[in-house]
């Protein structure tokens, strides 16, 4: 490794950026004087590396403007500010290795630009009234790839480094002379003027780590109240720049992880169980859930070879506390979503409704719903008629 850390240094040197060396898979400078030791001279740096060769990199920022968005709060507030001023222009830009062990870290990205002739501000943190955002400028350094602190520094744009953006440059100037940090809205509130693009652009990211589309997103930030009401491109906008992002990878991943994630909450034979999720899947719907829950619960512990669950309307009762109407209600519910099939057969001699549980189908519709909680099933479940009340197998 201490080869490739040298070899990326001379690089950055090469490309006329002063660089010098930090702790290995840290941040802390090595040299007597920090980033005011760094260099493009190729013989010190390489006695640099010779003496500590496991060292990561760092780069002076003199002559630059580093825009640094760390993880998902710093690209929503990126996707702020391009939904404002227009996308950044490409410049070479460094993916960050996600803090360290002892500070960990969603990985970032570093967009180096070149400062204006004469610019000085002085650089600092949370100075930008946005959500992980710093400006590096004179006075201060980055972290450069190949270093490594939790993960490892990537080049992901390696074009030339481009000039900075106006509005940059004032945003940075502005930061420079201190300003605060926007406000959140009040929950339950029209979201006010001041507010509208950081609450959007921030539920907006949250919406895209779950793993909504854009469409889905921009639908959900259209329903939201604002107070007045941001126009229709902008909220565009943000959700077109926040679908760029990669959303995070789900906690349940297949249909089997979901399957045995509502198996182990659903109810007991003696105690009844709802996971909050179920009853919020079919919008508070309490006989509709509690009856999923249970056939869910049944579904392999009948014996059956068909599957099949049989019931009487007395065995509910005693069961899961619902009346005749109640099940029939809920069964039909059920169906409509494409979970359940009914049919009569003969149990013990009587004639019996016999339940029979489309898992697949079931795992597939909660696993878009806890992916995206955001959007109410009620839109597919259709409105109540007379008819639906009625059936004659169930």
């Amino acid at each position: 490794m201490g080869s490739s850390l040298l070899d990326g240094a001379l690089l950055h040197a090469n490309r006329g950026l002063p660089v010098f060396p930090l702790k290995p898979r840290g941040k802390t400078p090595l040299t007597q004087h920090g980033h005011i030791d760094a260099t493009t001279d190729a013989d010190t740096i390489r006695k640099w590396w010779a003496k500590w060769p496991d060292a990561n990199i760092g780069i002076r920022c003199d002559g630059l403007l580093v825009a640094d968005f760390d993880g998902y709060k710093g690209q929503e507030s990126r996707a702020l500010l391009e939904s404002q001023h227009g996308e950044l222009p490409n410049t070479w830009t460094i993916k960050t290795g996600g803090g360290t062990d002892s500070d960990p870290k969603e990985p970032g990205q570093h967009l180096v630009f070149k400062a204006p002739a004469g610019m000085n501000i002085r650089p600092g943190a949370g100075k930008y009234g946005f959500e992980n955002l710093d400006i590096r400028a004179n006075d201060s350094y980055i972290v450069a790839s190949p270093s490594i602190t939790r993960l490892p520094y990537e080049i992901i744009e390696n074009t030339p480094i481009g000039e900075a953006p106006a509005w940059l440059v004032e945003l940075a100037r502005v930061g420079s002379n201190g300003s605060r940090p926007a406000r959140k809205a009040q929950r339950g509130t029209p979201i006010p003027d001041t507010t509208r693009n950081v609450t959007l652009t921030s539920l907006a990211g949250t919406m895209r780590r779950r793993g909504m589309a854009k469409e889905a997103i921009e639908a959900a930030l259209l329903a939201i109240p604002c107070e007045p009401p941001l126009p229709e491109d902008e909220i565009r906008k943000i959700a077109t720049s926040v679908g760029r992002y990669e959303p995070a990878k789900p906690p349940a991943q297949t249909r089997e992880d979901i399957i045995n994630l509502i198996r182990a909450f659903t109810g007991q034979a003696n105690t009844i169980s709802i996971p909050r999720a179920l009853l919020d899947f079919f919008d508070g719907d309490y006989p509709t859930a509690i009856l999923c829950n249970q056939l869910l619960y049944w579904q392999d512990k009948q014996g059956r070879e068909d599957g099949g669950i049989y019931k009487t309307y007395k065995d509910w009762g005693a069961e899961i506390g619902l009346s005749e109407y109640q099940v029939r209600r809920a069964a039909n519910k059920l169906k409509k979503r494409g979970f359940l099939e009914t049919r009569l057969h003969k149990a013990n001699g009587v004639p019996t409704v016999h339940y029979y549980f489309n898992v697949a189908t079931f795992s597939e519709s909660i696993l878009e719903f806890l992916q995206n909680p955001i959007l109410s099933f009620s839109r597919i479940q259709g409105k109540e008629t007379p008819e639906s009340l009625t059936d004659n197998t169930a």
